[in-house]
């Protein structure tokens, strides 16, 4: 294996693809490219040898110091993706060490330390010192926290101005953000919130601190360090780790609501499943039956006890710690009518805005007021959803046109009732389903299309004109 990834790195070349074709090779400079599928595997091997070198220098230099609470577990050095963090007291004697090492390590890997992309993070007691410090390494000095939530919240706005606004940066949003993160079927658009995202990630934090089964070395920093065999409902917040937090754990009735004991019988296990938050009702419950749940045998008597999260499989999910953070809305019923593989994305999210009827028709409170009627009808009725889809006369001629071109119906009832109609009557995988979906979507976007030409560009096409565009697109 190590001579068939040597000889891989060593004669690495790459080809352009213009066009779907492949044009030419040419060497790499430096080895594998970035995003290959064999780089992570190749990080790891070259960070093992940096790992290794760094104990080994650690072993022989006495005069090197552990950083605060390190020592015990020899915590040094931690990677995480091309991340690269280093621990040692802040000395000069322990710094230099780590940093001879990384520049003997750079002689034979190539990895160089870039200092513009690097830092140094000192406490505060070391001030007196920090000049020296940052001398002597080079870096740029940071600090902590570091408050991700800021850039997921950057992110989503980000997303949001995507979405609403597009490179004119004009518009506003029509549906709530939360709306659109729901599940497809819930009538989301399925993207996923990063914050309720987050949020989950910390739940799995805080299940593998309960689990505690060896597998990350955070945790053991944890239950040395912070915990000191109490859990996480009752240790000393005042100096808990900042992710435990300060004024009780993030989450706390969620979290507790995942829990469920499994043939726990020993009062000593309560505190990892009830306390002070829970409310003093719930335990006044739990005492007044406990002597009845004492005479039940326990299913598996030869078995310790465990916590279990509360799914069929008893095992953390990202998706179930979602749903307890976000609970899961009702099925909309004319989900099934966004989907098909003949649907044009354009089409299916007009489409999707008019199922929440959320298109700036002229009923909408924040649709300036310029007129009233119709300005596909040229009537005086006001515009809506329903008089667009379909009782407006030039909508109304779609219909026709379409119906006996391609055996397109719709029954003449308000906007809701018949898209509760379509989803009975269009669901399923059948060919000509999915074709009579799609039109639906085409028909509903060129109608909204044709609307914004006549209103915004004072221009306009005839009905047989808007049918045949609809029979291009499917």
């Amino acid at each position: 294996m190590v001579e068939a990834v040597g000889e891989f790195f060593r004669t690495a070349s790459f080809s352009v693809s213009l066009n779907g074709s492949i044009h030419g090779f040419f060497k790499g400079g430096r080895g594998l490219r970035q995003g290959d599928p064999i780089s992570p595997y190749l990080f790891v091997l070259v960070m093992e040898i940096g790992s290794a070198l760094l104990r080994y220098r650690i072993h022989n230099a006495p005069n090197f110091q552990y950083h605060w609470k390190c020592k015990d577990l020899g915590i040094i050095n931690l990677c995480f993706a091309d991340d690269v963090l280093l621990f040692c007291k802040a000395d000069i004697p322990s710094i230099k060490i780590l940093t001879d090492t990384l520049s003997e390590f750079a002689t034979f890997s190539g990895l160089k330390v870039n200092p513009a992309k690097s830092q140094i993070i000192l406490s505060r007691a070391v001030q007196q010192q920090r000049q020296q410090l940052l001398d002597c390494v080079g870096f740029q000095e940071g600090s902590l926290p570091i408050k991700y939530l800021g850039v997921l919240k950057m992110l989503e706005r980000k997303m949001r101005t995507f979405l609403w606004q597009g490179p004119s940066g004009e518009g506003q949003a029509k549906v709530a953000w939360d709306q659109i993160c729901k599940p497809k079927a819930e009538g989301g658009l399925g993207l996923r919130s990063l914050i309720i995202m987050n949020q989950a990630l910390i739940l799995k934090q805080l299940w593998r601190i309960l689990q505690n089964d060896g597998s990350s070395i955070w945790v053991d920093w944890i239950q040395q360090n912070r915990l000191r065999h109490s859990t996480i409902w009752t240790f000393n917040r005042s100096t808990g780790s900042w992710i435990l937090g300060t004024n009780g754990v993030p989450f706390a009735s969620v979290f507790h609501g995942a829990l469920r004991s499994r043939d726990c019988r020993c009062p000593q296990h309560c505190p990892a499943y009830f306390s002070e938050t829970s409310g003093a009702g719930r335990l006044r419950q739990i005492q007044t039956l406990w002597e009845i749940i004492s005479l039940l045998p326990p299913t598996t008597p030869s078995a310790g006890d465990t916590i279990c999260w509360r799914s069929n499989s008893g095992k953390f999910t990202l998706t179930s710690a979602v749903h307890l953070i976000q609970p899961p809305s009702p099925h909309a019923h004319w989900q099934g009518l966004l989907q098909g593989k003949f649907k044009i994305p354009r089409h299916g999210f007009i489409l999707w805005l008019a199922f929440l009827e959320k298109l700036s028709t002229m009923d909408k409170p924040w649709v300036p007021r310029t007129e009233n009627g119709c300005v596909l009808c040229g009537g005086q009725i006001s515009e809506t959803h329903d008089h667009l889809f379909f009782k407006c006369w030039f909508s109304k001629r779609c219909l026709t046109i379409l119906n006996h071109k391609v055996k397109f119906q719709w029954p003449y009832l308000e906007w809701q009732r018949g898209i509760m109609w379509a989803s009975k009557r269009l669901r399923g995988n059948h060919l000509v389903n999915a074709a009579l979906r799609a039109t639906l979507a085409a028909l509903v976007y060129h109608i909204w299309a044709e609307r914004n030409s006549r209103k915004f560009a004072a221009t306009s096409s005839s009905a047989e004109l808007l049918s045949n565009r609809v029979l291009e697109d499917i």
